[in-house]
């Protein structure tokens, strides 16, 4: 199950079109058709529009042919205007190839999630960072329907297909949790205009700390706390 950080960063894969509308139902999924699944593998799904709100554990399955196996939602996370949930099948899959089910899709709407090659192989071995995650440069944009707030953390590379938790604290505030997917070796902790990860207001200080997770659960040590400013009009 380890891979070069090339198809870590090449891992997302889309299915059904990004919300160009923000009403939109859509969804994306990680890691990629590429990657082998353990037999309890871990799935993140990011939906926004009207899937923010569906109940995943009722009405998405893992389907082979004529077998079908329920998920259990492993952690879910309500963003802005869109919500992350990492799950895995309730009882081990046979070895083979799946696809992960939308029962009752949107109209528009591919029902079929992904496909994987699920595998039975063992491992107990916690991921690592492999590089020192840091701050990037911050953006702030006005559009029509509100603005982007751009938040990436950069330098984000793992020894193997990885999930990362990210831990954020901020003044004032609970500490919030999710499960994101890395992309080109980065994060995206603000958001679009249509949705994203966290609604940060202008000139908030924050601090974030990296904790990765592969895909058979195992965690590995976490990063140091990395500082970020959310950008704003004039910031």
């Amino acid at each position: 199950m380890r891979r070069s950080l090339l198809v870590l960063a090449a891992s997302v894969a889309v299915a059904g079109p990004a919300a160009a509308d923000c009403r939109s139902s859509w969804v994306k999924t990680f890691p990629g058709p590429e990657v082998t699944l353990p037999t309890q593998g871990r799935v993140l799904l990011t939906l926004g529009g009207s899937l923010e709100k569906v109940d995943v554990a009722a009405t998405v399955r893992f389907v082979s042919e004529q077998r079908r196996e329920r998920v259990a939602v492993v952690s879910s996370f309500s963003g802005f205007n869109q919500r992350l949930v990492v799950l895995s099948p309730e009882k081990p899959l046979a070895p083979g190839t799946w696809d992960l089910v939308l029962l009752q899709a949107p109209r528009g709407l591919e029902p079929k999630l992904g496909r994987w090659t699920v595998a039975d192989a063992s491992d107990t071995t916690a991921p690592s960072l492999t590089a020192t995650p840091r701050a990037g440069p911050t953006s702030w944009k006005a559009y029509g329907c509100g603005p982007a707030s751009l938040v990436p953390i950069e330098g984000v590379a793992t020894n193997e297909v990885a999930l990362l938790e990210v831990l954020l604290t901020r003044p004032g505030a609970p500490p919030a949790t999710a499960v994101l997917a890395p992309h080109d070796g980065a994060l995206e902790l603000g958001h679009g205009m249509c949705g994203g990860q966290f609604s940060l207001a202008p000139g908030t200080k924050a601090t974030v700390v990296l904790t990765p997770i592969d895909l058979a659960g195992n965690r590995g040590a976490s990063s140091q706390p990395i500082e970020v400013v959310a950008p704003g009009p004039g910031l």
